[in-house]
């Protein structure tokens, strides 16, 4: 029988059945793959995810302009429409997301209350009929409120730590980026670009954050 040498690492024990000489895992030997449920879960998780980031895509495009100077119906139809099919893809994409019905829910909640809530508030401004205080007018909106909320309800259905949800206050730093750009007298593409850049970025390091956070942050869901 081999003896540990001094200085050296003891030899690891070989797998039941292996030939003599080959300690450890052996070429060819049997992996478990993922059974039905489970491959079904992560066809599931990759459809939730894509169309959470093209829902909060599709929201942060919408405009009021339909709503706000032009009495065109055509216009305000587009921007019904526009607005309905964010929803819908942002919200349903998070209730495909394998999670307990009640998050899927709450998720879904999260999302369309807010955004319909915000985006009334924020036409009834445009139009002179509610005074609202700066800067809640533009952080309602839907380029900022829309990742914020898709975000929010990506951390809820994930079964993230409460804590991990103040993350969301992240997208408040598209606000000064935004007046720096207007200060300075830049075209609206590159408001634009710099608005779409900024969202992607904070969403993407905020949702990794969470994650990374939840490992030591109290009531997350293990998984």
């Amino acid at each position: 029988m081999t003896q540990p040498q001094p200085g050296l690492p003891a030899p690891r024990p070989a797998v039941p059945g292996a030939p003599p000489g080959f300690p450890g895992p052996q070429f060819g030997a049997p992996v478990a793959t993922p059974d039905r449920h489970e491959r079904r879960d992560g066809a599931r998780y990759g459809m939730a995810l894509v169309a959470t980031v093209i829902g909060s895509y599709l929201l942060t495009q919408w405009s009021p302009v339909g709503f706000v100077g032009f009495d065109d119906p055509l216009l305000k139809l587009q921007g019904i429409v526009q607005l309905g099919i964010g929803l819908l893809v942002l919200a349903g994409g998070l209730a495909l997301a394998p999670t307990a019905l009640w998050r899927a829910a709450l998720a879904a909640a999260v999302v369309v209350v807010p955004v319909l809530l915000g985006t009334v508030l924020v036409i009834s401004y445009l139009r002179g009929d509610l005074d609202l205080p700066q800067p809640f007018p533009r952080m309602l909106d839907l380029s900022i409120l829309g990742p914020a909320v898709g975000l929010l309800g990506w951390l809820i259905v994930r079964g993230r730590s409460p804590l991990t949800l103040l993350l969301v206050l992240g997208f408040l730093l598209i606000l000064p980026a935004q007046w720096a750009v207007m200060y300075h007298g830049i075209p609206s593409p590159v408001l634009w670009g710099v608005e779409l850049v900024l969202a992607a970025v904070i969403g993407i390091a905020a949702a990794w954050l969470a994650a990374l956070g939840s490992r030591w942050l109290p009531g997350a869901v293990r998984r």
